[in-house]
């Protein structure tokens, strides 16, 4: 008897609605699970490399000793003077950051909310970002600000612009907005010039922004040339100095965090838990079917069937609970994507690569648990039918 004919995979799923039903929300349930502990993880990545992609820079120069964005360590502005006398090298921008001295007070309630605060030169092209690069002028207003809109510090009282605040005791005009966000250490950023940000920070005050050591340099170079660049610039440079790519620079940030942090390692435990929390979640429910359907099976094998029909059932049923339960994990967790970004303003992006691994995590949860189950088709026998 041809097996393809008799949908027999499909016909047990659905026999039992209310069974159906439940055997779904578990599958849902684990694909949910998953889905939010990618995302967790991903938006620990991404919210802390947030900044570093805005960045226009082909070339990024930063302290030796600087082995994360969120660590203060700055060094001489005149390496990055140094990095300009290479032919190829179009231009050197300094960036200036500050997050441990930086308080951004919210005058109605009189709370104090730590922010990052980014300064550049005005004249520079030092950022990708249109919102930021429409918004240049603005910023040439004494001891003004872009705030970000998107950063948790809007809970507390989100300014509009032409607000009068406070940063670190000091009045702030907000002459602009654009869009960041949160990260796992700042509540939000602030974007100035270098010469507004000397008046906000006493350990900085007074210096002239030519001879203040900066945070980041920034490196274009000509097309083509940014490996060649990136090596003669390591040899000429002294060895307090490291040179990297923008790539090279994003890659470190998420390692250091997904290394040498536990944050990163609870994360990626978590989507583990949920691997295995789904397999046996499937595993119950596939191993549960075949038991009932224990006598049925033996039958089919009396009739003719082989037992490689019967595994190809089991199979099939685990492929129709991946794709059902993939679909409605997906849209159980783009809600909660949506709820944990607008509560804790980390992004939270379902990309259509992360959508299709984690659909060959359904699909491979599905089918491990189908291998398992399929042992209990063994004690089928049709001698047990009588």
């Amino acid at each position: 008897m041809p097996f393809r004919r008799v949908p027999l995979a499909w016909a047990n799923l659905v026999h039992n609605k209310v069974k159906l039903a439940a055997s779904l929300a578990g599958i849902t349930f684990a694909v949910a699970l998953m889905f939010m502990e990618m995302g967790f993880y991903n938006a620990l990545l991404d919210g802390m490399v947030g900044l570093l992609r805005k960045f226009d820079a082909d070339l990024i120069l930063t302290s030796r000793t600087r082995y994360t964005i969120g660590f203060k360590e700055s060094f001489s502005r005149r390496h990055l003077n140094e990095a300009l006398q290479f032919q190829d090298v179009l231009a050197a921008n300094p960036i200036y950051i500050e997050t441990r001295m930086a308080r951004w007070r919210v005058l109605d309630s009189g709370l104090q909310i730590p922010v990052r605060v980014v300064a550049f030169r005005l004249a520079d092209e030092a950022f990708t970002d249109q919102e930021i690069q429409a918004q240049t002028a603005a910023l040439q207003v004494p001891n003004s600000a872009l705030f970000d809109r998107s950063g948790k510090a809007r809970f507390y009282g989100r300014p509009r612009i032409g607000d009068v605040t406070e940063l670190s005791d000091r009045r702030l005009h907000v002459v602009g907005e654009f869009g960041l966000g949160a990260d796992f250490l700042n509540d939000g950023n602030l974007v100035m010039s270098d010469r507004n940000f000397l008046n906000y920070f006493a350990d900085r005050r007074g210096a002239d922004p030519e001879s203040l050591p900066i945070d980041i340099g920034l490196i274009k170079v000509r097309p083509g040339t940014t490996d060649r660049v990136k090596a003669s610039l390591a040899k000429a440079l002294p060895p307090s100095v490291e040179v990297f790519t923008k790539d090279q620079f994003i890659d470190n940030e998420k390692q250091f965090w997904l290394l040498n942090t536990p944050v990163g390692f609870v994360f990626w435990l978590g989507m583990v838990f949920g691997f295995v929390v789904g397999v046996v979640i499937c595993y119950q429910i596939l191993f549960s079917e075949i038991s009932s359907y224990i006598r049925e099976y033996a039958t089919l094998l009396a009739i003719g069937y082989r037992r490689v029909d019967l595994v190809q059932v089991v199979l099939l049923e685990a492929l129709y609970l991946a794709v059902m339960g993939f679909v409605a994990g997906t849209a159980v967790s783009f809600v909660c994507y949506a709820m944990n970004q607008k509560f804790t303003c980390i992004p939270f992006n379902l990309s259509t690569f992360r959508v299709t691994l984690m659909f060959a995590f359904t699909l491979l949860m599905c089918l491990i648990s189908a291998c398992l189950a399929i042992r209990k088709l063994w004690s089928a026998a049709p001698a047990d039918l009588f």
